[in-house]
């Protein structure tokens, strides 16, 4: 009898773990953060009444504390050293050096983890910053239809004893990030992923260099893209911006609601939506 029980009840757990991952995975970007971060907070929560009150061992009460600072501290340390690097970049005492660009394109929305579609653009770049070697990576992208820009980064300094890897995002700052698209750039001005963007980016765009991709790149690589997306004024624009090569203008349109309708009503002849 218990054993029946106790199958029946581990058969349960399972159909509602996979039933609550089939939910999960409908979840946009920032939300599966908030959500993570909703779960780690009451996780610790448990964890401290479990400590405190359950174990002879009363230190239990400042866990939560601890690990939830130890968090923010280390957040505020990632923060200060892209802020740090950003701030190297501008004065030019930093070389980065290009290794990889992916060209301006199309990426269909994902109708499974339900993530938008994206017109994006990205870059790789290696560079010596007090005797060690960092790689960065970056992807600009505008999702489509919403107009909401982001900048996504991932800074790794690959070394045994000193290993770093920072991933960070516009999107992840969700309570910032829950606006609309002509309120991203005012509430991420101060941002420091935003200053290394703007810091090492049109720099890159200008090199000559980079006409090659433009050989054997395509703005459409997928298939199956509804004609609903692929005639949105937004992906016609980009595509147009594509075809004419005018990479540092996508990336004036991240943030820039404003520069996205200029460009629309002089290219299109109609405004971005």
């Amino acid at each position: 009898m218990q054993f029946t029980l106790l199958l029946h009840t581990i058969i349960n757990i399972i159909s509602q773990f996979y039933t609550f991952r089939k939910t999960v995975r409908k979840f946009s970007k920032a939300k599966k953060r908030k959500l993570f971060v909703t779960v780690q907070f009451w996780t610790l929560r448990l964890l401290h009444c479990w400590c405190g009150v359950w174990l002879p061992w009363r230190g239990g009460h400042t866990l939560l504390l601890r690990i939830m600072m130890y968090n923010e501290n280390l957040h505020e340390e990632e923060q200060h050293l892209i802020q740090q690097i950003a701030e190297q970049t501008e004065r030019g005492k930093i070389d980065w050096e290009l290794t990889e660009y992916n060209p301006l394109s199309f990426l269909n929305e994902d109708k499974i983890d339900k993530n938008p579609a994206v017109i994006c653009q990205s870059f790789s770049f290696g560079a010596i910053i007090g005797g060690s070697r960092y790689e960065l990576d970056v992807m600009e992208n505008i999702d489509v239809p919403s107009g909401m820009g982001d900048y996504t980064i991932t800074l790794t300094r690959d070394e045994t004893e000193n290993f770093l890897k920072i991933e960070d995002a516009l999107s992840f700052d969700y309570d910032r990030y829950e606006c609309t698209p002509e309120e991203v750039a005012k509430r991420f001005a101060g941002s420091p992923i935003v200053r290394l963007c703007n810091a090492i980016i049109p720099a890159t765009l200008g090199q000559e260099d980079l006409e090659e991709v433009f050989t054997w790149a395509r703005f459409f690589n997928e298939v199956g893209i509804s004609a609903k997306l692929m005639n949105h004024p937004l992906t016609k624009l980009c595509e147009k911006l594509f075809d004419e090569h005018r990479l540092m203008d996508f990336h004036r349109c991240v943030l820039d609601v404003g520069s996205v309708k200029i460009y629309a009503q002089k290219d299109l002849q109609a405004p971005a939506e």
